[in-house]
């Protein structure tokens, strides 16, 4: 099966989260003082984290736009295209999330969060983006450019409307948070499971009936 294309593409995806990532930490460390950094190191699992997904779902954008149609102009079958797609979105999922499992455990660095809380939250925002990444490469596959505009700006309104009622929902549970917040992280992965579960099931029709076009 002709992995390789997926992988090299999934290694360069997790080149450019690392480079984006640490780039942030460089610069937000310059500003500080000794003292401080420490702290952008304990946050650098969130750089790392937020980073990762938007990236991760601009490049599956780009590769339904121009590799998944090259990898199958080249000679892959249509389910070797499909199983690749699954290891360009995994690898950097499981990388990434690895490395921020192991910023957490820095010595002398006290983390925002622990990985108990950063990676089954990391792991279902990563799903999530991803497949809805998939989303808008099968809308641009779909209904062209405008389409995939249109879905963008679906999507913003209801991050910015989740992430309102996010908000809303910790402050009316502000008090008993410290209790009750380890729900947090299984939901995140288990909404980010389910998200990436329907894609699938979508992106298999989608890929099957797929027609490279000259």
């Amino acid at each position: 099966m002709r992995l390789r294309f997926w992988f090299r593409n999934g290694l360069q995806t997790v080149a450019a989260i690392l480079g984006a990532s640490v780039l942030y930490g460089l610069l937000m460390g310059i500003q500080l003082d000794g003292s401080e950094l420490a702290d952008v190191l304990g946050l650098m699992p969130i750089y790392l984290t937020l980073f990762g997904a938007i990236m991760l779902l601009a490049m599956m954008l780009a590769i339904y736009k121009f590799s998944l149609g090259l990898s199958i102009s080249l000679g892959s079958t249509r389910r070797e295209a499909f199983v690749g797609l699954q290891v360009f979105r995994l690898l950097p999922t499981l990388v990434t999330v690895g490395l921020t499992a192991l910023l957490t455990l820095i010595p002398g660095v006290e983390s925002f969060w622990g990985p108990a809380v950063v990676v089954p939250a990391a792991l279902g925002l990563f799903l999530a983006t991803g497949a809805f990444g998939s989303l808008l490469g099968m809308v641009y596959l779909r209904f062209g450019k405008l389409g995939t505009v249109l879905s963008v700006i679906l999507f913003i309104l209801i991050g910015i409307n989740g992430g309102a009622l996010t908000v809303m929902a910790i402050q009316a549970n502000r008090f008993s948070l410290p209790i009750s917040a380890a729900w947090i992280p299984w939901t995140i992965l288990a909404a980010g499971a389910l998200i990436y579960g329907l894609m699938m099931l979508l992106e298999s029709n989608v890929v099957r009936k797929y027609q490279v076009r000259m």
